[in-house]
């Protein structure tokens, strides 16, 4: 029979918790799954579900010990295909019961794409020794220019008008600085330019760059068709008519 005093003691005891112990063993607690950087905001380097190249946004992983004894972490690495795009840093090495250690990995993209790495972290956890996080991240550029080059070609006509033909080999340039001219045609030059690419066998171009253009340039090296301008609108798909000298 149990008595007054003895019922108040186990009441005393499971108000107190003295029935939920930790494991006597250390015990990892980690509060991410995955790391892809989506929900920074524009100033932090993110957009979206993206980060900008050229910027070097920091995720952070937080590692709890669960267990009494002393949680030691005796490495932190980044294996995989892209690895070499991470850094990953470690606050402490050493974590004791129910405290906290602080994984951070820095994601540096110089070029658009979704990458793939994993973070890992090695211990004497008892639950998660190897434990592993895979990092997949997406990168854009700030300003993207993408389109196609076609020129009018004045030996065909089609019901009355002139034809136009896809144009490889066509540099398109980046352009800053840039002027209309009050002449006769108001033709426009631009004394910056921020890059340059070549269209394709499919008369199509398409570029990346932290730098806004102010104008898209067309140039023909074989002198066929003559130097256009054409207006620039990030992201969006161009098509910018060269005409027939």
């Amino acid at each position: 029979m149990r008595t007054p005093c003895a019922a108040l003691a186990v009441a005393l005891v499971a108000a107190c918790g003295g029935g939920s112990s930790l494991p006597d063993k250390p015990q990892i607690k980690y509060d991410k799954n995955l790391l892809d950087w989506g929900s920074l905001a524009p100033d932090a380097g993110g957009f979206g579900n993206a980060v900008y190249v050229g910027t070097a946004p920091i995720a952070t992983v937080q590692l709890q010990n669960g267990g009494t004894r002393d949680l030691t972490i005796s490495n932190v690495a980044v294996a995989g295909t892209d690895s070499a795009l991470f850094t990953a840093t470690l606050s402490s090495t050493k974590v004791v019961s129910r405290d906290f250690a602080f994984v951070q990995v820095v994601f540096s993209p110089v070029d658009e794409g979704t990458f793939h790495a994993t973070l890992q972290i090695t211990s004497n956890a008892e639950n998660y020794p190897n434990l592993e996080i895979p990092l997949q991240p997406t990168a854009a550029w700030h300003y993207l220019s993408k389109g196609t080059v076609v020129g009018e070609d004045i030996s065909v006509q089609i019901d009355g008008g002139m034809a136009t033909k896809p144009l490889a080999g066509i540099a398109v340039s980046c352009m800053k600085d840039c002027q209309q001219n009050a002449d006769a045609g108001f033709s426009t030059t631009c004394a910056t330019t921020v890059w340059t690419v070549t269209t394709g066998s499919d008369a199509t171009f398409r570029k990346g760059s932290n730098t806004a253009c102010e104008a898209l340039m067309a140039v023909d090296s074989t002198s066929t068709y003559l130097t256009t301008y054409a207006g620039f609108n990030p992201g969006a798909n161009i098509t910018i008519t060269m005409r027939h000298k």
